[in-house]
Formats: structure tokens, C-alpha cells, sequence
């Protein structure tokens, strides 16, 4: 969940939101994947690399024969998710799924809007808890997508690995994680008078640890984006969670 023991440097402001803003989230889920098929309830549309654009029932992408054109695809009907079933669970996205390819791999890229990002975020950081939790959680989530914005960092997020944070497609931006997104509005974490680097875990079992020992951050990055992090012991069973202090 999103846990914070903040200095007094560290506030809420408003930061006016862009409506049309996209993330772009690299689906690692699928890196591994022989196959992936696209499907929606109207059909799928897709634009290919070269101009071509087509209306199909379904589209099924193959690693080993597809043809390396690159392809955007979307569901035909913008109000229902795209569901993109492979050799494990099946997946639902909103937005676009581009398919493209390197020297040596397919990449698959999620175009989705903010609110469905963040959505699908704080469902899949903090599942259903408490309402202020997930208010929390989405203040969070969002003030890292304003620091690397600010930053100009234009890499897309990834999916899984613990990297960025977790995004699990739109099954987990259940109507309360929504909620929770729209009531905060344009809500983010300042430091002095910059979005601060949200520093926030899962798993915690009550131990804050210095980010540039756990999480690779170099002391001039803490010390300069980082708010202040203390040890904090008051949770039963604290030293559970070891593997993600």
C-alpha cells in the first residue's frame, strides 16, 4: 500500500492535468508469449504500419509467422476493453495495444489514457481496501507519473518486474479504485515545489528502510527526491516482510 512518513517539506498541491494525456505501458506479461489474440465484443480495429486498416472478428499475432509489419490495434466499440488472451490468464486493456518489432523481438505497448492507468494501478496495488487508502495510493501513483513527466523522462512504464508500478489491465480498475482516481482529482505530492519521487511498496510489513539501500537509488537521488524515510516497527510481525522491507 501507499505508506509515507513525509518531512514537513512535503505537501498536496493541484497540478492541472492534461485530459488528453496517455501512458504508455510495455506489456512484459506477453514478452514470452508464442502467441497473443486480440478480441472485443464489436470486433477489432487495426492499422498497420504500412496504411492498411481492416475490421476483423479477432486478430491472433505469431511470434514465429506473423509478417514483422508493425500493427495498432483497438477494440471497434471505444466503451468496452480489448482482451488479449494467450498460453495464460487472458488480459483486458483500454486504449491501444501497438505491436512492433526490434532487430530481434516483438514489443507489445499499451496506449491507455491516465485515469485507466491509474486506475488499474491502485487496484492492482491495493486491491479493495479502505476508501482513504485508495485515495492515498492514487495520489501516489499519480505524482510519479507527473515527476517523470516534469523530468522529461518519456520511457514507457513497464507492466510487472517491480520496476514501475503494477499494472494489470482494466479487470483491476474496479469501479472503487476509479472512484478513488476521479476524488483526487489532480492531487500530487510536492517537495518544495516539484512532484516529489513517490517512494511506496506492496508489501510492507512495517519497516521503512533508506531507498538507496533497497531500491538502488543513489544518495544524491534520495537526498535531493526523496523524502525522509524512518524505521517504523510498530506492525506485528514486521520482520515478515524481509524479502520487500
Amino acid at each position: 500500500t501507499a505508506a509515507f512518513s513525509l518531512c514537513t517539506l512535503v505537501a498536496l498541491s493541484h497540478l492541472h492535468a492534461d485530459p488528453g494525456a496517455s501512458v504508455f505501458v510495455e506489456l512484459r506479461i506477453f514478452k514470452k508469449r508464442a502467441w497473443v489474440e486480440f478480441s472485443s465484443p464489436a470486433g477489432v480495429d487495426l492499422r498497420f504500419s504500412d496504411g492498411e486498416t481492416v475490421r476483423r472478428a479477432r486478430y491472433r499475432f505469431e511470434r514465429a509467422t506473423s509478417d514483422r509489419r508493425g500493427v495498432s490495434v483497438r477494440s471497434a466499440d471505444p466503451t468496452k476493453a480489448l482482451h488479449a488472451e494467450s498460453d495464460r490468464a487472458p488480459k483486458s486493456y483500454r486504449g491501444e495495444i501497438r505491436v512492433y518489432w526490434t532487430d530481434s523481438e516483438a514489443v507489445l505497448m499499451n496506449q491507455v489514457s491516465e485515469n485507466d492507468y491509474l486506475s488499474s494501478v491502485v487496484g492492482g496495488e491495493v486491491g479493495a481496501h479502505h476508501v482513504s487508502a485508495m485515495q492515498a495510493q492514487a495520489i501516489a501513483a499519480r505524482t510519479l507519473l507527473y515527476f517523470l513527466r516534469l523530468r522529461g523522462d518519456s520511457r514507457p512504464l513497464s507492466d510487472i518486474g517491480g520496476g514501475d508500478q503494477v499494472y494489470r489491465g482494466d479487470e483491476f480498475a474496479t469501479p472503487a479504485a476509479r472512484t478513488a482516481v476521479v476524488e483526487t482529482g489532480d492531487l500530487v505530492l510536492m517537495r518544495d515545489i516539484a512532484p516529489m519521487y513517490p517512494l511506496f511498496l506492496s508489501t510492507c510489513g512495517g519497516v521503512l528502510v533508506p531507498p538507496s539501500r533497497d531500491l538502488g537509488l543513489s544518495a544524491t537521488v534520495e537526498a535531493r527526491d526523496a523524502p525522509t524515510l524512518r524505521s517504523d516497527t510498530y506492525a506485528p510481525g514486521a520482520t515478515n516482510c524481509r524479502h520487500s522491507p
